[in-house]
This record gives C-alpha cells, structure tokens and sequence, in this order.
C-alpha cells in the first residue's frame, strides 16, 4: 500500500514562493467560490519561478496571458498527471496549507449567529416591557456600532442588558453599580459598554447621548449618582460676590493670589441652586490649556489676578459647564494654547462654544516662531486638515513654518495682556 505524502514532503516539493500562484491565488479564487468550475490565475505580476512552474504544469509556452482561465478539472488531471504526489487540487491545497474556508457559508454562519443574538436580546424580558428599548435594539441593528466578532459583541450585549435590567437604582453612585453587577467598577466609565447603555437611556428618557452634559442627566435619571469628584478644572482670580459655598472658595483663594481646584461637584451645584451670576456680565475671563499659565499668572500677579481659567489639555466636564455658565450670562471669555495640531483641535473645541481667539492666530504664531532661539520640530499631519474660521491662514503657515510653538514660548506676552 502506497503510503500518502506527509506535509512536510508536500512543502518541500511545492515551495511558497514557486507555486504561490496555487497555494494563494488558487486557494483564494475556490474559497471565494467553493463551486467554482473554473479559475482565474493573474500573471502579470508572478516571480520567475512561479512563472515556469505554471508553464510546466499546465504546459503552456510563453508569454503567458495576463489573465489566465483555468478549467478544475484540467488543474487537477495535470496535477496527477505530472507530479508524483497523487492529489488534485482542493485535496492539495488542503494538505499543504489546512482547510479551503468557504467563506460564503461562514458569512452565512456570522449573519445568522447575529440575528440570533439580536432576537434574543429583543426577548429579554427588559426590552419586552419596554417600547422605548425596542427600539433601542433596532435602532443598534442598523447603527452597526458594536464589534463585528459576536465573540465580542455578545458579551457588550449581555452586560448593557444585565446594567439596564438593575435600573432604576436607588442612588447609588455609577462606579458602585458597576461593581456590584459587572465586577469592575470602571466598566461604565467610558467605552463601547458605556455608549451602548447610554443609547438605551437616551431613547428611554429622550435625551441626547452624545452631549457630554447629558451623560450626567442620563445617569441620574436612571437613578444613579454620576462621579463628580474626579472631573475637575483649574481656577485663578475668580473674586464672586456671592454667598454660596462654591462662591466663598472661589473669593478665599483669589485674595490670596491662589488658585483653585474645582470638582464637577462644585461646578454642578452651583449651577443647579440658580444663583446670580458668578460673574458680572462682560468680565473678561481668560483661558488657557496649560497649568504653566495659571503658575506663572498666579505667581507674577497674585492677588490682582483676572479671572484665569486652565482647561489642561482637553476641557472636562467640570471645565466645559463652567465656560457654558458664564457664556449663558455673558462673559467675554478669550482663549489661548498651544500650537500643534492636537492644541488646535482643543481650540477649535472651545470655540465652538462661544469663546473667541486669545493670541490665537497666523500672526501671533508667526510672531513666536519667527523670534524663537530654538526651533521645535512639527510634523505634517498625517492625516486631512482644514482652515479654521477663527484663525484664517493659520494651518497653512504652521505647516510651512514646521514648527511647534507652546504657551510656556510666549508666557511673557500671555502675562502681560493679565496685567
């Protein structure tokens, strides 16, 4: 009895590189069509080597058309015929490299592992009872947000049911909840977890999920306590007038020329107990992206500090309410950070607000870049830029001029326009 090929007989004698145009090509083309009668070998593009093992084979005399048609049945009498190995295609291709996917079946097989899921999730007794969550779920179905893999998305799926079915809660705090039926207390922070719960009560309570603001509101109205504490904002010269808690702290620190730390909690609360304003209407308020400005401000100007705002980096939640309060009764808020691209995209953010350019413009960056003793380098971006409104010119001279200029580079013209 004539023993079969082993693999590694088979790799030996049909090397990758001289038969790539069967082992990648050919395998491809049949697991792209499993019933295929005949296949199609590209060969404009074959290494030498291929080239003259598929003239062999096939016994063809060059050149070679650029595309090929192949008939299976001729592939597989020439593969018995003239090697010694004794197998036709498929049954080659399978013993050289494991087995021919059928990529239409396996796509058949996700597809309806998918509507599975969904049927079940549709049939949770949570979403049964409620109009708003079925149409959260078709609303996902057609969103197509969640991970392709069901390996992935069946557990998001799973855990967001199992945080709305424990909803409303009684108070708890959202990092608690999470804990208690999730095993993480972070689970629900920020994340693809997140945004899908969020969604659900976006629709179950009519608010919109992708505000940042409303995240708060969403979390509350499910009866949880949103974390307050860890969102935070950098305050400088704040003189309030008012009586409030927030207002006393806020006044403290500015007579002693200190600046503040401010939780979301502080932020929130005052907002929410509708006071006076915190600031007199038309104050200017000065904002900045980086700690550096409200050390310097605080240190040169102390207690004669104007009102100095440090967002650091991207504003928080406590930052972005802070600024939508004293714009909504008219403060004429000024912004200045750094020029790179990332500190444009912070900029950019905080304009849309409301807030205007504070040295924030072509000219002031090519002042800076222009008077700098060292250059620090800036890379183009890799990726589509477009002008800003507030800063006509701007991306284009930064792109010519490749050079990074940060707020601590001109922190001498930022204190003066404090002063």
């Amino acid at each position: 009895m004539i023993q079969p090929p082993t693999q590694a007989q088979l790799l030996e004698a049909f090397p990758i590189k001289r038969w790539a145009w069967l082992r990648v090509d050919v395998r491809a083309e049949l697991e792209r069509r499993p019933a295929a009668a005949t296949v199609s070998i590209d060969t404009s593009a074959l290494d030498p080597d291929a080239a003259k093992s598929l003239q062999w084979l096939l016994q063809r005399t060059p050149p070679l058309p650029a595309r090929m048609p192949v008939k299976l049945t001729q592939l597989d009498r020439a593969l018995l015929e003239r090697t010694d190995w004794g197998l036709p295609t498929k049954p080659l291709l399978e013993a050289l490299d494991g087995p021919l996917d059928d990529r239409a079946a396996r796509r058949k097989q996700l597809r309806n592992a998918a509507d599975e899921l969904w049927a079940s999730a549709a049939q949770h007794p949570r979403v049964t009872a409620s109009p708003e969550l079925q149409r959260w779920v078709a609303a996902e179905i057609s969103l197509g947000a969640l991970p392709a893999e069901i390996s992935k998305r069946q557990p998001l799926l799973a855990d967001a049911l199992t945080v709305l079915d424990a909803l409303p809660a009684d108070g708890i705090s959202v990092t608690r909840l999470a804990a208690n039926i999730l095993g993480s207390a972070h689970a629900l922070d920020k994340g693809p977890l997140a945004n899908l719960v969020l969604r659900a009560l976006s629709l179950q309570y009519g608010q919109d999920p992708i505000a940042s603001a409303y995240t708060r509101t969403l979390w509350r109205l499910a009866g949880l306590r949103p974390d307050d504490l860890s969102s935070r904002v950098l305050l400088a010269g704040f003189k309030a007038t008012g009586t409030t808690s927030f207002e006393t702290v806020l006044r403290a620190h500015a007579r002693c020329g200190e600046p503040a730390v401010i939780t979301l909690r502080q932020v929130d609360n005052f907002i929410s107990e509708q006071p006076a304003p915190l600031l007199p209407p038309e104050t200017r308020v000065w904002v900045c992206e980086n700690v550096a400005v409200v050390a310097e401000a605080t240190n040169a100007l102390g207690r004669d500090c104007p009102p100095l705002i440090c967002v650091e980096g991207w504003p928080s939640h406590a930052a972005t309410l802070l600024l939508q309060h004293l714009l909504n009764h008219g403060a004429d808020i000024a912004y200045h950070g750094d020029f790179d691209w990332e500190g444009l995209a912070i900029a950019d953010q905080v304009m849309q607000m409301g807030v205007h350019p504070w040295r924030m413009d072509r000219d002031s960056y090519l002042a800076a870049a222009t008077r700098a003793t060292r250059r620090s380098a800036l890379n183009r971006p890799d990726f589509p830029f477009y002008e800003y409104s507030w800063a006509p010119g701007l991306v284009d001279t930064m792109i010519q001029q490749a050079m990074r200029v940060e707020e601590e580079h001109v922190m001498e013209d930022l204190i003066a326009d404090l002063t």
